[in-house]
């Protein structure tokens, strides 16, 4: 039997491993087999004698700190050894590109380098930064792999069985500080005026000033920092005058979700698989999130999502700031040492729960008064 493992994030693990159960995962916690493994290389595994039934196996990495990403458990077929089976790339590549984490917790900056390419040649076979990559049945391949900030140099080899081809080296930076933003301002000056018989009214015909200023500001930004750090931010004032532009700037509007729904201005359904993703879901007049790892701190809508506890859970969504934060070391499981959660937010909706007491007797029941404002006692029984 023969693993094949694919993750691209291979210059953030310090080493892998396939652990194979002879059982459900979440009830036997005790692994059949252990077998280490290095990134894109494939490793073999003699089942045992005693092994029967269906097994499962999964995925799991390891970073410099401990921390651990596993994936979701498959379940592993077991046929009798006379059993004819050909061995067939295409099944033993079809996880390729796929994302099948369960859990994730190797913090991962950086950036993104992609690598495609097209007429390989027969009995020849891939390698990007010394990783094989699959080649399809139209001799094409694209592979995908983060990298840190900094300086690297990216190999892409195309070698026979005897290790001769081609290679190609190309030098690239990733810079640990990237940001894009936008910003846009808007500016209504207006007059009025009044003429005939104002007298009665007042000067200018009771309306006041006849100048009048509105404004509007708006920005989006989202970047990183310190190669690590990624901050998103945005702020809306609204149409207001200059001098309440930035009055009530902590409020919320439950309106504000509604207003980036608008029928009349974009399709609901696109018909091409696009989607629209909402970075900054704010009822105010502002959001910003700031991250680092698995800790991140936040203003605008959140959902609490505090699970540790059986009875004592808070699972929520509200307006307001979240806290969030997680040690980079953990533990041999891969949970943080240390964690922290907390939130600051005004309840919109508050629990309620109201009893009647029953008394064993008639019951009054009020109806709609008729044309001598009658009412109707009952006995308590259906009607």
């Amino acid at each position: 039997m023969v693993f094949t493992p694919y993750w691209n994030y291979g210059a953030f693990v310090r080493r892998a491993e396939i652990r194979v159960f002879a059982s459900d995962v979440s009830t036997d916690g005790r692994p059949l087999a252990v077998l280490p493994l290095k990134g894109g290389r494939s490793v073999g595994w003699t089942v045992p004698e005693r092994a029967t039934g269906d097994m499962q196996y999964l995925l799991r990495l390891y970073n410099s700190r401990n921390r651990i990403d596993e994936t979701v458990p498959q379940r592993l077929k077991l046929f009798s050894r006379d059993h004819d089976q050909e061995e067939n790339e295409d099944i033993q590549n079809a996880g390729y590109g796929q994302n099948a984490l369960a859990k994730s917790n190797i913090p991962v900056s950086g950036g993104t380098v992609t690598v495609f390419g097209d007429s390989v040649p027969l009995g020849t076979s891939v390698y990007v930064l010394g990783l094989p990559v699959p080649v399809d049945n139209g001799r094409k391949f694209v592979t995908e792999q983060l990298l840190p900030s900094g300086a690297h140099n990216v190999t892409v080899a195309v070698l026979d069985e005897n290790a001769r081809g081609l290679e190609f080296q190309r030098n690239l930076y990733i810079p640990d500080q990237d940001f894009f933003y936008v910003a846009l301002g808007d500016l209504t000056v207006g007059t009025q005026a009044a003429n005939g018989p104002t007298e009665l009214v007042g000067a200018n015909g009771g309306l006041g000033s006849n100048l009048s200023t509105n404004a509007r500001l708006a920005g989006f930004m989202k970047g990183k920092l310190f190669g690590d750090v990624f901050v998103t931010a945005q702020a809306d004032t609204g149409e207001s005058s200059i001098g309440e532009l930035f009055t009530n700037f902590l409020d919320k509007d439950p309106s504000k979700l509604i207003d980036r729904i608008d029928d009349d201005r974009t399709y609901t359904t696109f018909g091409d698989d696009s989607t629209i993703t909402d970075e900054t879901p704010s009822q105010g007049k502002f959001y910003v999130k700031v991250e680092k790892g698995s800790s991140q701190v936040l203003w605008g809508n959140f959902s609490t999502n505090i699970t540790g506890t059986e009875f004592a859970r808070v699972s929520r969504s509200l307006y307001g700031g979240q806290l969030k934060y997680r040690t980079e070391a953990s533990t041999g499981n891969g949970d943080p040492y240390f964690s922290v959660d907390g939130f600051i937010a005004q309840q919109g909706t508050i629990p309620h729960r109201d009893e009647f007491r029953g008394t064993g007797n008639s019951v009054l029941l009020l109806c709609r008064s008729g044309p001598r404002g009658r009412r109707r006692e009952a006995d308590g029984r259906s009607p």
